[in-house]
C-alpha cells in the first residue's frame, strides 16, 4: 500500500533469501512490484551464484555485510554496501579498508538497530564518518560515502552534495583527522 507514497524511496529489506532465490510466486510478485525502486537487501553470508541470482532479481543495497571479501563480492555483482554501524552489529572497523574514492559511489553508511540512547551519547551518520576517518579513511570518502553516494542511489534528486543546486545537511566536525 505505500509503493505509491511519495517519500517512498523503494522496498527495504528483502529478507526472504529463500524465496527470491527458490523464485516462491509472492516474493516475485513484491520484487515486480518494485521494479521501478531500489530494493534493499539483506542477505548475510550469501555469495557465489546465489548471490547473483540475488542481485539479478533486483536488489541494489544490502547492509549485512560483515567480513570484508563479503562485501567486495557484493560490489562486483553490482550491490551497494552500506557499512552498518549499529548498537549490536558494529562493521565499520572490518569494512572499512574498502573505503577508498573508487568505492566510495557504492558505498553508504546506515545506523540500522542504532539505539537511541547511543545516538544521543555518541551520534549518528556523524559517528560512522568520525569513525571512518579516525581508522585511516580519506575524509572526503568518508563524507561522500555518508552523503552523495547514498543519495545518489536512493535518487534522491539534488540531495547529499554541497554544490549548487543542491540542498545539504551538514555534518561539521571539529576536526578533519
Amino acid at each position: 500500500p505505500l509503493l505509491s507514497h511519495p517519500k517512498a524511496l523503494g522496498l527495504a529489506e528483502m529478507m526472504n533469501v529463500p524465496g527470491v532465490l527458490g523464485c516462491d510466486p509472492g516474493v516475485l510478485e513484491k520484487l515486480e512490484a518494485f521494479s521501478h525502486v531500489r530494493v534493499d537487501g539483506h542477505c548475510p553470508l550469501v555469495s557465489g551464484q546465489a548471490l547473483s541470482a540475488y542481485a539479478a532479481a533486483g536488489v541494489s543495497s544490502c547492509h549485512e555485510s560483515t567480513q570484508l571479501e563479503e562485501a567486495r563480492e557484493k560490489l562486483t555483482k553490482g550491490i551497494s554496501v552500506w557499512i552498518r554501524e549499529g548498537s549490536v552489529a558494529k562493521d565499520l572497523k572490518a569494512l572499512a579498508p574498502l573505503l577508498n574514492l573508487a568505492t566510495s559511489t557504492s558505498i553508504g553508511f546506515c545506523t540500522d538497530d542504532r539505539n537511541p540512547l547511543d545516538i544521543v551519547t555518541e551520534g549518528h551518520i556523524d559517528f560512522l564518518i568520525r569513525g571512518a576517518i579516525a581508522l585511516g579513511v580519506d575524509p572526503r570518502v568518508a563524507y561522500r560515502s555518508a552523503s552523495w553516494s547514498v543519495a545518489r542511489h536512493y535518487g534522491m534528486g539534488r540531495l547529499g552534495a554541497v554544490a549548487p543546486g543542491y540542498a545539504a545537511d551538514l555534518v561539521l566536525l571539529d576536526d578533519a583527522k
